[in-house]
């Protein structure tokens, strides 16, 4: 039941595909149980916290998706450079409320690529409002949303080469360490 709510309430179609898309790609629904369980429960409102993961694949690189070259010509040169939007980004997004952390940062990025992922570890991390995760995603079958244009997979030491905000470079750097260990 908790799935249908989600399907209705974010659509297939926001997810990267249809149901048929989404049914056929042999994922499996993620479910919500550490929800709380109450009748009438349906997840809050977008809160001012937001979660990102780096991602590693099977053979080692990384997961980035790049933002839309729409919301990148929206700032204005005068913008301070921390503010500016850059050309790549880690999957996630703002918490709703009702969630935790890893339920966020799982509903994110099943939304933004269709990836099931499992989180590995807390980075103990923040930018802002961003608390960082590592994870791993259970496969590399990624179906882009319509919050990105693409996608890339890259080796953590070829992150210098991609236009990252700075902080996330950090966290990069940490994850691949911790998982180097």
């Amino acid at each position: 039941e908790n799935w249908r709510k989600y399907l209705n309430e974010y659509g297939a179609a926001g997810m990267g595909g249809n149901i048929a898309t989404i049914a056929g790609a042999g994922r499996t629904p993620m479910a919500y149980d550490n929800l709380p369980k109450t009748k009438n429960f349906e997840l809050g409102d977008d809160m001012d916290v937001a979660v990102k993961g780096v991602l590693f694949m099977n053979d080692g690189s990384l997961l980035l998706l790049k933002n839309k070259e729409e919301d990148r010509e929206e700032e204005s040169s005068d913008m301070p450079e921390s503010k500016r939007w850059r050309e790549w980004d880690l999957p996630g997004g703002h918490m709703r409320g009702g969630e935790t952390k890893e339920q966020a940062l799982k509903r994110e990025v099943f939304e933004e690529t269709g990836l099931q992922i499992k989180i590995e570890s807390d980075l103990h991390m923040n930018f802002k409002n961003i608390h960082f995760f590592m994870g791993t995603c259970r496969t590399d079958d990624v179906i882009i949303s319509s919050e990105h244009e693409d996608h890339i997979l890259v080796q953590p030491e070829e992150i210098d080469g991609y236009d990252i905000p700075k902080d996330f470079r950090q966290a990069i750097i940490k994850a691949n360490q911790m998982r180097e260990a």
